[in-house]
């Protein structure tokens, strides 16, 4: 559908035709003004409009919509009574519609609709739902019942089939680093051990050489996380994909990281170096 405000050109948006309760099923929040009230939802009533945000923000900037005249581009038009909180109706990853919400009484009803319920999840809705229809018209047939956990499953499968395995990727990653890590400062310890019995021997304070090792790790844990995070700007906006309300630049992400394998590398760093400290200096030096 086309819709404009008073004078501005069409622009393209999304439809629906809902009553009152529609956005209280959903829990799609009110912003401003009003939703649909029995008296809107009759044939022959002044027509209304329900937008989201996004749709306000496209028509008419920062001004207020409330009483705003808004066109079709069938040639009717109407006001617009409230604005409601944005929805994707589509993906997570696509941004959030404009949307257009319309009483239906006053733009005519369509043979096929949908039915959203709320229950208290215990209790057999679908069994209702089929005996409240009947109750209503014997000859209206439900086409399909389905929970709504299951559409928006079926509709984030892919999406969380890529962040999981991401996941696991950067899982993968961390421990190959943090077995890197331990690793290497494993062997420098090893080549240093005659000199940390030497410092020990001269008197040194065997709690000052995990630091003295560590401080060496961290020199080479930020060289490495340098590379890392330039590597990273480069690489992250193929992943923009993947994200959902996360800038692909987002500093809060990049600080967690590099404090997190900080963190990591220290242990791994301090551990040998402690390991080394605790051993007896005669023993070393008589070894090498």
């Amino acid at each position: 559908m086309r819709i404009a405000s008073d004078t501005d050109p069409f622009t393209t948006c999304e439809w629906r035709l809902v009553d009152a309760g529609y956005f209280g099923t959903f829990q799609i929040p009110l912003l401003r003004g009003r939703l649909f009230g029995p008296d809107d939802n009759v044939a022959g009533a002044p027509r209304v409009f329900v937008i989201s945000q996004q749709t306000a923000r496209a028509l008419y900037g920062d001004a207020d919509p409330i009483g705003r005249r808004l066109r079709l581009d069938n040639g009717s038009s109407g006001d617009v009574i409230g604005v409601v909180g944005d929805v994707r109706m589509r993906t997570l990853a696509d941004p959030p519609e404009r949307v257009v919400y319309f009483p239906p009484a006053q733009f005519g009803y369509f043979p096929l609709f949908n039915v959203v319920v709320r229950t208290d999840g215990t209790s057999d809705a679908a069994a209702i739902i089929r005996d409240r229809l009947k109750l209503l018209d014997p000859t209206m047939a439900p086409y399909e019942i389905e929970r709504m956990q299951h559409w928006v499953d079926r509709k984030t499968a892919l999406m969380r089939i890529r962040t999981t395995l991401v996941l696991s990727l950067g899982v993968v990653a961390l421990l190959l680093g943090v077995i890197g890590v331990y690793g290497v400062m494993s062997y420098l310890v090893a080549l240093r051990t005659r000199e940390f019995g030497i410092r020990i021997a001269l008197g040194a304070r065997p709690r000052s050489l995990p630091f003295l090792v560590a401080r060496e790790g961290l020199r080479l844990t930020i060289a490495g996380l340098a590379a890392g995070l330039v590597a990273a700007l480069f690489l992250v906006d193929r992943l923009h994909v993947l994200l959902f309300q996360i800038d692909a630049h987002d500093p809060t992400t990049f600080a967690a990281v590099a404090i997190v394998v900080s963190a990591i590398a220290l242990a791994a760093s301090y551990v040998p170096a402690r390991r080394a400290a605790l051993a007896d200096p005669l023993t070393v030096l008589r070894t090498e």
